[in-house]
């Protein structure tokens, strides 16, 4: 299996279907919840994402650190790094999306992006805003309520079939 790690929280693989068949898949009666702290959960299910004064705008303006980092180290040793989609043929997958703010920042540089949340508010914080903002309305991210674990086992059949 080749999964090449983007970031510490996301990760790029070239399957879409895989992610629609995800969808299919009964979060509620997964016990795959390892590495989820639901106290965490509860208290980011509480901030204010995207407001003008939210203790999430630090948070927003290392976007422009970031997003430029992976897009450089998409482009690899391209000799044209300037001209080129670094996000072409790529989906990327951002585990733990929060609220949306790196997915959102990535889309509006054209990466098809998925992020997964295990709390299902979050998913709806990151939903809601996509969808009222128009730098992405021609690519909006999607967002899906499970884990990572689910996610692991999930590619790891798919692959073991499939290859």
């Amino acid at each position: 299996m080749k999964i090449l790690c983007v970031v510490k929280r996301g990760v790029t693989f070239s399957h879409y279907r895989l992610i629609s068949d995800i969808c299919k898949l009964n979060y509620s009666t997964s016990n795959k919840r390892a590495t989820v702290d639901n106290e965490e959960i509860e208290r980011l299910i509480n901030f204010e994402w995207w407001g003008p004064t939210s203790p999430c705008l630090p948070l927003r303006s290392f976007n422009k650190i970031r997003v430029p980092f992976i897009m450089d180290g998409l482009a690899g040793n391209s000799s044209d790094k300037k001209t080129i989609n670094p996000f072409a043929d790529k989906k990327l997958l951002e585990v733990g999306s929060g609220g949306g703010i790196f997915a959102e920042a990535l889309a509006a540089k054209g990466a098809n992006i998925i992020g997964i949340e295990p709390g299902q508010e979050l998913v709806d914080v990151a939903q809601n805003h996509c969808d009222t903002n128009p730098d992405i309305a021609d690519n909006k991210p999607k967002y899906i309520c499970t884990t990572i674990e689910v996610i692991f086992n999930f590619l790891h059949i798919y692959y073991e079939f499939n290859n």
